[in-house]
């Protein structure tokens, strides 16, 4: 090239053609990114959190988790929803003017198949987990040993929560007879009531002795 003239347009062009096929090989510009606090240059790109879902209403969250023992998260309303506790006055007969129906009391609820059922405590009325088992405990043993043939196990010692009746055969504690049914998640199904959406026509219901 002669001294003191640039370069040609032909050369000039050419140099243009391999700089954009250089950046097409590297996959273009770079993406830009949100810059991190304080900062003047971009920063690291993080995805973006989905918030997850959260009810206040227990048929809805019921409808959505299933089956639920002890509700919680993503249930953000109340402890002891008064829209469950109306329904369950009403199921249990309490009278309209009952303190309970102003001021919500304590109750039990929760989630089978995606109902809300619920349970008020009361005499001899345990909310809790059936117990299932026919073994004899050591106490219900040594009360035997002491016990005339045929006498009822009373139920301090048995529990509440026993499913069956128990007496002494002899020196040996034994189960009579089964007194309570228990549902699918084994609480007893007379203590607890599947609670209907208050104004709300239900689409389905629970099975048969699952109510």
């Amino acid at each position: 090239m002669p001294a003191g003239r640039g370069p040609s347009p032909l050369v000039l062009l050419s140099c243009a053609l391999v700089a954009l096929v250089l950046v097409a090989c590297e996959g273009g510009p770079a993406e830009q990114v949100a810059a991190g606090p304080g900062s003047g240059s971009p920063g690291t790109r993080t995805p973006t959190a989905t918030a997850a879902a959260e009810y206040e209403s227990p048929f809805a969250y019921c409808g959505q988790t299933g089956s639920v023992d002890n509700p919680g998260a993503p249930y953000v309303g109340p402890e002891h929803p008064p829209e469950v506790f109306r329904v369950l006055a009403d199921l249990m007969g309490l009278p309209s003017d009952a303190p309970e129906r102003t001021v919500t009391p304590e109750f039990e609820w929760r989630c089978m198949d995606g109902f809300v059922y619920a349970c008020t405590y009361g005499a001899n009325l345990p909310c809790g987990k059936a117990d299932l088992s026919s073994r004899p405990t050591r106490e219900m043993v040594e009360f035997c040993s002491r016990e005339l043939d045929g006498t009822p196990l009373p139920g301090s010692l048995v529990g509440h929560q026993t499913i069956y009746g128990w007496l002494c055969r002899g020196d040996t504690p034994a189960t009579t007879h089964q007194k309570y049914q228990v549902d699918a998640r084994g609480f007893v199904v007379s203590f607890w009531h599947w609670i209907p959406e208050p104004e709300s026509e239900p689409e389905r219901s629970p099975a048969a002795g699952q109510r």
